[in-house]
């Protein structure tokens, strides 16, 4: 994983962490990042794998809710749709829930992880909704460790971080932050500056060990965003469709930030 002190590069994907979002911005072409490599009628190959899990699985038994260690809180049915296709396992929906959990979930699993998927209300949106469906999915599932909040969000273009369409951002704690900034958790003062009048916690150290080994990874291997989204076409086919494939460089456009 990239260093985010230098400038985005576009086999960069630093990945996201603990309730933060992943952005867009400058233009670039993406057309070659699709490779059509993943063989899912070789039996040993790892889409092929994963294809017959999912389809074995739509049919088994339910899990208990308290078999689910990670809570992935979407603000978009796009973004819940997305969410969905990287599962390697889709579970059967639980019997019941708790009554004061009025969420709707889409439960399976990733690399062993049995992970529960909520997305904010249509059309009510915000950090209090959020909130909420936080809140309401561990009424039902409390044995959930780890909450992420994974999205889409605004670039962010700049001559030393560039972040840029396609890229996933990833924080980190530094000397003067907990690594995630609340965007409302402060006030704006003279000349226009923002003035923070709060902090929040870092991510749990569990994540953090893992963030470090990401980064490992990607100083000595490749990127494996291209075969994952090569799966991901392949199982849903409809996810070509314009909302999920690449819109061309001229819908890519550089605003002023």
């Amino acid at each position: 994983m990239p260093d985010l002190s230098r400038s985005a590069k576009p086999e960069d994907d630093i990945g996201t962490i603990a309730w933060a979002s992943a952005g867009g911005g400058p233009k670039r072409d993406r057309s070659a990042e699709l490779p059509s490599g993943a063989d899912i009628d070789n039996p040993n190959s790892r889409a092929s794998q994963r294809f017959r899990t999912i389809d074995a699985s739509k049919n088994g038994p339910a899990i208990s809710s308290g078999e689910y260690t990670v809570g992935w809180v979407c603000a978009l049915p796009l973004e819940m749709a997305a969410a969905k296709g990287m599962l390697d396992q889709i579970h059967p929906d639980l019997p019941q829930q708790d009554p004061a959990d009025h969420n709707n979930y889409i439960l399976g699993q990733i690399q062993g992880h049995n992970v529960v998927i909520a997305c904010l209300p249509a059309g009510i949106y915000g950090t209090i909704t959020a909130a909420t469906v936080a809140k309401d999915l561990l009424r039902t599932f409390k044995s959930v460790r780890f909450g992420l909040l994974v999205g889409i969000g605004g670039g962010a273009p700049s001559r030393t971080n560039d972040i840029r369409l396609g890229d996933v951002v990833v924080s980190q704690p530094t000397g003067t932050s907990g690594g995630i900034i609340q965007y409302d958790r402060g006030k704006t003062v003279q000349d226009g500056k923002f003035q923070r009048t709060g902090s929040l916690n870092s991510p749990p150290q569990v994540l953090l060990t893992g963030l470090g080994r990401l980064q490992a990874d990607h100083m000595t291997e490749d990127s494996k965003i291209p075969q994952y989204l090569s799966e991901l076409v392949q199982k849903s086919p409809k996810m070509m469709r314009k909302k999920f494939s690449y819109q061309g460089s001229s819908n890519d456009c550089l605003y002023q930030a």
